[in-house]
């Protein structure tokens, strides 16, 4: 019995998330800005890849949903699924609404997708079982008004295009490397930087098992290349897609993030930012977004003005966390570097 109530304890702290208040304008004017609060999830904890905390990000970002009570400092995933599923119900007369509402529960586990590498708004259903053909999560996206994209497009200048473009979707890529690998005797799958067709010919494949191989190999080059899941031709397709002021939800890294499109207020260029939501970060009101300019991860921190920031505590945040009777968080310092 003292076991299943640890675990129900545990089960029930991974799913409550820490509240932030930081400053926000959806029209992009800095006179405009409020204080509305976000959800934030542990970098690497169980909420990591749960869809229902970035679509709740971006309704509450605009303003199609608030937290409530003011004071309140978290939320539970019932409570948030609730108040989802509430603003669907009440704004939205779809055919797919039945499909979106039934796969708010398995958003617990992660967005099931896989995304198609010729379109930055293409991604195939995974089937989770014979109930659920994976269409509800993609639907809840759309319903809700919220973009879901992704930057893992190859490049239809690359060598690689014709490949990628027959392949479609990383499940299918994953599946081409492993069969060009029994092929090869294992010689694709691991250290394949330098790997060609040409080394690797054998005189008794037919023409079939020969395409295999080639394919596998363009697969291989494309993965190693895109390996954080983002190309430049996507990260432009994603910022050209969006209209300034407009928010999406990116998928990288089997990661969601919210994403914003700020207009040039100042005389400079549209630019795209990606919403903070580490809960370790969760008491530093300084940092709000973060620079997406590179497709290898470098960032710099901005605040609600988009204004250059860095957490109080220099180098290290969590300096100023709070402090709770939550063990697993009062040590969860985060190097930015």
């Amino acid at each position: 019995a003292e076991v299943k109530a640890d675990q129900a304890e545990a089960e029930s702290k991974a799913n409550e998330w820490y509240l932030k208040e930081v400053q926000w304008s959806m029209t992009g004017h800095p006179a405009d800005k409020t204080p509305i609060r976000i959800i934030t999830q542990e970098i690497n904890g169980s909420c990591s890849l749960i869809a229902l905390c970035d679509a709740g990000n971006a309704l509450i970002l605009k303003g199609d949903i608030e937290i409530l009570p003011p004071t309140r400092t978290s939320v539970s995933y019932d409570y948030l699924s609730s108040l989802v599923a509430t603003f669907l119900l009440t704004n939205r007369e779809s055919s797919s609404l039945a499909a979106a509402l039934s796969a708010l529960p398995s958003t617990r586990s992660g967005l099931a997708v896989d995304p198609l590498f010729t379109r930055i708004d293409g991604f195939k259903p995974r089937v989770r079982s014979k109930h659920d053909d994976g269409t509800g999560e993609l639907a809840l996206f759309r319903l809700a008004g919220v973009p879901l994209l992704h930057g893992w497009v190859v490049d239809p200048s690359a060598p690689e295009f014709s490949v990628m473009s027959k392949i479609g979707d990383y499940d299918s890529a994953v599946e081409v490397i492993a069969a060009g690998d029994e092929l090869t005797g294992g010689q694709l799958v691991g250290d394949y930087a330098d790997v060609s067709l040409e080394a690797l010919n054998n005189p008794q494949w037919t023409a079939q098992q020969r395409s295999v191989v080639e394919d596998a190999i363009a697969a291989q080059k494309f993965l190693k290349a895109s390996s954080h899941q983002l190309t430049y031709h996507g990260l432009f397709g994603v910022s050209s897609a969006l209209r300034p002021n407009e928010l999406a939800v990116l998928f990288r890294n089997s990661h969601l993030s919210v994403i914003y499109k700020r207009p040039a207020l100042d005389g400079g260029e549209d630019a795209l930012y990606t919403l903070v939501t580490d809960s370790s970060l969760r008491n530093e009101p300084a940092v709000v977004w973060e620079t997406m300019w590179d497709i290898e991860g470098a960032l710099d921190f901005v605040d609600g003005d988009f204004h250059p920031s860095s957490t109080l505590g220099g180098d290290w945040a969590g300096h100023t966390a709070i402090h709770d009777d939550r063990s697993e968080h009062e040590d969860g310092f985060y190097d930015r570097e």
